[in-house]
């Protein structure tokens, strides 16, 4: 009986530990008790926080992205020797950026662009490339008329992004930006480019002043 006890106290607790993840209040907790809170539970807190940023920016929950990029952000110094810490920059920045373009701080925005851009990479982002993250906040920009800003961001990506293949992503976001379309950044861009643009969406024609006065005199 007493063997049942202890079996049923250590799954309720090991449960406990390993769910509060998903579910416990952090709000209230300052940046040194957070910390503390992650390490007690250790890395799968990390790497649960990135995978709950990827669900909700997947669903465009900004309050919910800011406040878990706040969270990822916080804790990713104290792992920044694991394989997931290039991730977490990166992830936890563009979320920022995102949220920020929709709100119109456009300053903001650049700002955590800059601050992903400063990723050491990681096994995914050097490999397969920051298409496989979420990177929409930059057809967000291009709609803003903010060209220069995601040229440059892009450029910055080649530092830790430098395959071979890469490039060819490199010259289609290039290409398609120059005739005024707006990439979706999406890994599969790169492979429908051979047959035409296809996955990007034309940019609004802006109405000439000559047409303009033209409609006025009739």
């Amino acid at each position: 009986m007493r063997m049942i006890f202890l079996l049923l106290t250590s799954i309720l607790v090991l449960n406990g530990c390993y769910s509060d993840p998903f579910t416990v209040k952090t709000s209230k907790l300052n940046d040194k008790e957070l910390v503390e809170h992650s390490t007690e539970l250790g890395t799968h807190y990390f790497y649960s926080l990135s995978e709950r940023l990827k669900r909700a920016v997947k669903s465009k929950d900004c309050p919910k992205m800011q406040s878990l990029a706040g969270e990822l952000l916080a804790v990713a110094p104290y792992y920044s020797s694991n394989w997931n810490y290039g991730n977490a920059i990166f992830d936890g920045h563009m979320a920022y950026a995102s949220c920020d373009v929709k709100e119109k701080k456009l300053e903001s925005a650049f700002h955590h662009l800059a601050e992903a851009a400063k990723t050491p990479g990681s096994p995914q982002l050097s490999t397969f490339g920051p298409p496989y993250h979420n990177m929409s906040v930059l057809s967000d920009l291009l709609r803003e008329g903010r060209k220069a800003e995601v040229v440059a961001f892009l450029n910055s990506l080649k530092r830790f992004w430098d395959l071979e293949f890469s490039q060819e992503y490199f010259d289609v976001w290039d290409k398609e930006i120059e005739a005024g379309r707006i990439p979706k950044f999406e890994p599969g861009e790169r492979a429908s480019a051979q047959g035409g643009p296809a996955t990007a969406t034309p940019q609004p024609a802006t109405p000439q002043p000559a047409t303009q006065e033209k409609k006025k005199a009739n």
